[in-house]
């Protein structure tokens, strides 16, 4: 038995429950044990949002063992398997789940709230928040995904799916790629074909990063 936990954490509107709804929805369909839990910002479109996704995963003919198999719904400190970043600022703020064994996975796009922007505040660059995650852990992967999204589909909506498809891509997802298509297809109200294809375009995206 082993277990995997995988943390989402973005910006209200841009898909983060889907993808953590899809992860466990994948889990399921495999007959693991899937728990997970979402956390919402005081605003819809500026506030902070995060979905966990947690696994007991079984070897095949491994009994259930009640007691070894309870776990927390919550991903705990440094105990992320992977952590996929939709903004670049909230990968900041994740930081506190990522150990040296942590994939991270981060979309470079940012989402400053209004008080910032009336303020004029500046966040971190994108080059400074990669460097300060690779203080966490040296598995550090970028993506524009916002940016191939509007050029693939004209607007942001596959900017979600182009991240899931990056982390699986990664190789470091304990699911298959065909497994979350099934999920997907069902889940996904835009045509099946852009959504594969911007899983497709994820998965390839991310294997060009050193």
């Amino acid at each position: 038995m082993k277990k995997y936990s995988v943390l989402v954490v973005g910006v209200g509107g841009q898909g983060i429950m889907t993808i953590g709804n899809v992860l466990k929805k994948v889990g399921q369909k495999k007959g693991w044990i899937v728990v997970g839990t979402e956390t919402r910002g005081a605003s819809q479109r500026e506030g902070s949002v995060d979905s966990s996704v947690r696994y007991v995963i079984f070897d095949p003919g491994e009994e259930l063992n009640e007691r070894m198999s309870v776990i927390s719904p919550l991903v705990p400190l440094a105990g992320a398997d992977i952590l996929m970043a939709m903004e670049t600022n909230e990968a900041l703020r994740g930081a506190r789940f990522v150990s040296p064994k942590t994939c991270v996975l981060v979309n470079l796009y940012e989402i400053l709230p209004a008080q910032a922007v009336s303020e004029n505040w500046k966040g971190a660059t994108f080059d400074e928040v990669v460097q300060i995650m690779k203080t966490f852990s040296p598995d550090v992967k970028t993506i524009k995904a916002n940016e191939i999204s509007k050029s693939e589909f004209g607007d942001f909506s596959m900017s979600n799916v182009i991240m899931l498809g990056a982390a699986l891509g990664t190789g470091k997802m304990p699911v298959e790629i065909n497994e979350v298509k099934e999920v997907l297809e069902d889940e996904m109200q835009r045509s099946a074909t852009d959504t594969l294809k911007a899983l497709e375009i994820g998965m390839i995206e991310v294997t060009k990063k050193v």
